[in-house]
C-alpha cells in the first residue's frame, strides 16, 4: 500500500519533474513495444525510468500497472490531448537492491507491456 501511495504521488508530480525527463531522454532505452498504432518507450537506469506512450486516443483514461518484486500498483491516468502519455517511475521495493519491473499500459485499443531490470546501486 505504501508503494502504491508513493508511486501515485510520483505520477502526479511528473510535470514538476521535467529536469528528470530531460535526463531520461539521454538515458538508455530499456524497452520499446508496439501494439497497433500505440507505442511505449521506456528509458532510464538504476531505479528511475521514463515511460513515453504515443498513438493513444486523445484524453482517454488509461490503466497503468507497475509490478516489481511482487509489489503491484495500479492507477488510472489520462492521455494528453495529443494522444500521448508521459510518466516518471521511481522503482524501488523495500528490502531489495535490485529486481525486475513490469509496466503495463492498457487502453481501449491497445495493451503495452515492458519488462526491464532495475537496481539502486548499478
Amino acid at each position: 500500500m505504501r508503494r502504491q501511495t508513493l508511486a501515485h504521488l510520483a505520477l502526479c508530480l511528473t510535470g514538476a519533474l521535467l529536469s528528470l525527463v530531460a535526463w531520461a531522454s539521454d538515458a538508455p532505452v530499456v524497452a520499446r513495444v508496439r501494439d497497433g498504432a500505440c507505442q511505449m518507450v521506456v528509458s532510464g537506469q538504476f531505479a528511475i525510468f521514463t515511460v513515453e506512450v504515443s498513438g493513444l486516443v486523445p484524453n482517454e483514461t488509461l490503466t497503468l500497472e507497475s509490478v516489481s518484486n511482487g509489489e503491484r500498483m495500479i492507477d488510472n491516468v489520462q492521455a494528453a490531448a495529443d494522444g500521448t502519455y508521459l510518466a516518471t517511475l521511481f522503482v524501488q521495493v523495500s528490502g531489495y537492491d535490485k529486481g525486475t519491473e513490469t509496466v503495463t499500459i492498457q487502453t481501449s485499443r491497445c495493451t503495452l507491456s515492458a519488462r526491464f531490470a532495475w537496481s539502486v546501486n548499478e
